[in-house]
């Protein structure tokens, strides 16, 4: 953990990328979400990131951790502390995804990294058992559902993660009759996974998807591009609500109708953390906690690779 290096990115800012450049190729590892991209070494030469600590003005938004600090920042982050929507589980499914991207690739900068990844992992499941369940009302499918309102026809666009996050909120059980509810996929290689966990879902292929018999709703839950979007509710036909969960930079079509981006969505929120934040104050502490328990877990390996013990 000693070793542990991290660079953060927030997105939204005019940060000067070019002081990646200063970084060797090959020692870091890239870890992005809608709101930031983190950087991530375990072998990383201290003066690869003084650009950072010495206040460079191409660094002026970049923030670095190291050793402790940087892995109460990491699992923060991937428990949802640092998102808009508290103890949301997007992130933590997204690292997921990409430790196991990370494995099948078996750099040497995740061979570093590797067991103090697996370390994260189990501390976010345990920091989220004890603090960050039962937080409904702070979950994308929360905001979803709330802006749905009565609105009995659903088309929601993208198979991943927040899909599957969002589905089961969708069928609002005071309704007189279920929601119809379509999702449109591009990978078929996901098709039987999503399947059979939402076998009630209708799921169908984009490419085939022709205009919508009724009026409708549209869940954005996929990196789309907007030429592309303009394209498809041209042929589907114009909704009568987007609420659209892409990145936060992403602009959102003027085609006059109810348009809700994920800006304002996000600000919705901001007024409900108020009441989160004794949640949030005991789970930083216990991260602390979590952190010195793995510093004293920490023994050399053969050849001086640093692990965790599990």
């Amino acid at each position: 953990m000693q070793n542990l290096r991290i660079l953060h990115f927030p997105k939204g800012q005019n940060l000067s990328f070019s002081a990646k450049e200063q970084l060797s190729p090959g020692q870091w590892l890239c870890f992005s979400t809608c709101l930031r991209e983190v950087l991530i070494s375990m072998t990383a030469e201290p003066r690869e990131t003084d650009f950072v600590q010495s206040g460079s003005p191409q660094a002026a938004g970049i923030e670095f951790f190291a050793g402790e600090q940087a892995y109460q920042f990491l699992l923060e982050l991937i428990s949802g502390l640092k998102s808009e929507v508290i103890g949301e589980t997007e992130v933590f499914g997204q690292f997921k995804s990409f430790l196991s991207l990370l494995e099948k690739q078996d750099t040497l900068a995740w061979y570093h990294f590797k067991a103090l990844a697996r370390a994260l992992v189990i501390d976010c499941k345990t920091l989220r058992e004890k603090f960050l369940t039962n937080l409904g009302q702070q979950s994308y499918g929360s905001l979803v559902r709330r802006h749905l309102g009565e609105h009995d026809n659903v088309l929601v666009l993208g198979g991943g993660i927040l899909t599957k996050d969002i589905l089961p909120w969708l069928q609002n059980p005071q309704h007189k009759y279920q929601r119809q509810i379509q999702v449109l996929i591009r990978s078929q290689a996901k098709l039987a996974d999503l399947i059979s966990q939402f076998p009630k879902t209708l799921f169908c292929d984009l490419k085939q998807k022709q205009s919508m018999e009724s009026p409708y709703c549209l869940i954005i839950a996929a990196p789309v591009s907007n030429p592309d979007l303009r394209h498809w509710i041209k042929t589907w036909g114009k909704p009568e609500l987007v609420l659209d969960l892409r990145d936060l930079e992403t602009e959102k079509l003027e085609i006059g109708l109810p348009w809700y981006c994920l800006k304002e969505l996000f600000a919705e929120l901001k007024e409900q953390n108020l009441f989160l934040q004794k949640t949030v104050a005991l789970a930083k502490a216990e991260i602390v906690q979590m952190t010195l328990v793995r510093m004293e877990s920490v023994t050399l390996r053969p050849y001086g690779w640093e692990d965790v013990c599990a």
